[in-house]
């Protein structure tokens, strides 16, 4: 377990590797004297990312088990750092996350248009990471690139750019989500490119089927959530299961008003509200075999604004109900 702490009494943050099984610190490291600081975890170790400065990252990499450093490197350039697998990605640039030997860069690919804007997060693949690019006519491109060398294998455009603005006054550009399962990548409707959600092969780009059915929802933050082997889509009245490979429906379910839908593995946790006597809403929480759609527990509760993800755990679901009660299900169907 690695962890990144300033305790009252260090003057520096301070990098502690800890036994998972214990909790006794295998060896800990002063993070130097910068202000801010981002963790990540390699494939094949740790790598502390530390910058002084928005125009340019210091990255240094250090062994998880021993805490000995393996290198350190400057990237001049405006961006983000992610990680996927040992890919390390700093704004428009890759590194390879064992040397850090520069890879290649892709001015492209750097997400910050303007001071506050900012585009997604990269999603590996295999030996390719899929990106959010700014493409042509004020949209948002989804892009497949090489991991090794940066080269485009494909580009599909996602949607327009929807600007959301900040609390700080900066402007956030949000993509729809684009939900992967297995090798099948859900693209949302597009005016003048897609009519309908479109599924499409993530390692070619060629399109598998499209939705003809109805599929969407008055609330248009509503996206769809891929489950194993398929996909769960809003419709204007519930919810719909497709099969990730044929588009085949798989069962549908009828629910109220601020429908929300969560993928939880195999288990797919449908909510809504209703409203019961004297006028009091409630909200209904559905736990569904994501197979088959059979139900395996329901509940209901006050409702409330309040909401959060489900999360798995051999056969226990844990989620956190309207009155922030924290509830785990025992699952057996």
């Amino acid at each position: 377990m690695i962890a990144l702490a300033q305790l009252p009494e260090d003057l520096i943050p301070v990098l502690y590797a800890l036994d998972g099984a214990t909790g006794r610190t295998r060896w800990k490291l002063e993070a130097y004297d910068k202000d801010d600081h981002d963790l990540h975890v390699l494939d094949r170790g740790l790598v502390l990312f530390g910058s002084d400065d928005p125009n340019e990252q210091h990255i240094t990499a250090f062994d998880a088990r021993s805490g000995k450093e393996r290198w350190r490197r400057s990237v001049s350039g405006p961006g983000g750092i992610t990680t996927i697998g040992d890919l390390a990605l700093v704004g428009s640039t890759a590194l390879d996350g064992a040397t850090g030997e520069k890879l290649w860069a892709q001015p492209r690919m750097n997400l910050y248009s303007d001071l506050g804007t900012y585009v997604g997060a990269p999603r590996g693949k295999d030996d390719a990471v899929l990106f959010h690019e700014h493409g042509k006519k004020q949209r948002i491109d989804l892009v497949l690139r090489s991991a090794r060398t940066g080269g485009e294998k494909w580009r599909i455009p996602l949607s327009e750019i929807k600007a959301v603005p900040g609390s700080d006054g900066s402007r956030s550009e949000i993509p729809p989500a684009t939900p992967l399962s297995g090798t099948t990548l859900l693209l949302p409707r597009l005016e003048g490119e897609r009519s309908s959600p479109t599924a499409i092969d993530v390692r070619t780009g060629k399109q598998k089927w499209a939705f003809k059915g109805e599929a969407g929802a008055a609330d248009r933050d509503l996206e769809p959530v891929s489950t194993p082997g398929g996909f769960v889509l809003p419709t204007s009245d519930g919810a719909v299961c497709l099969g990730a490979e044929d588009g085949a429906e798989r069962w549908r379910f009828k629910g109220g008003e601020d429908l929300r839908i969560d993928s939880a593995g195999d288990y797919t946790m449908i909510r809504h509200s209703h409203t019961a006597r004297l006028f009091q809403q409630r909200q209904a929480v559905r736990l569904l075999l994501s197979a088959d759609g059979r139900t395996l527990w329901q509940g209901e509760f006050k409702s409330s604004i309040r909401k959060s993800a489900p999360v798995t755990s051999g056969r226990m679901l844990a989620f956190l109900d309207p009155q922030e009660t924290l509830r785990a299900v025992r699952l057996t169907g």
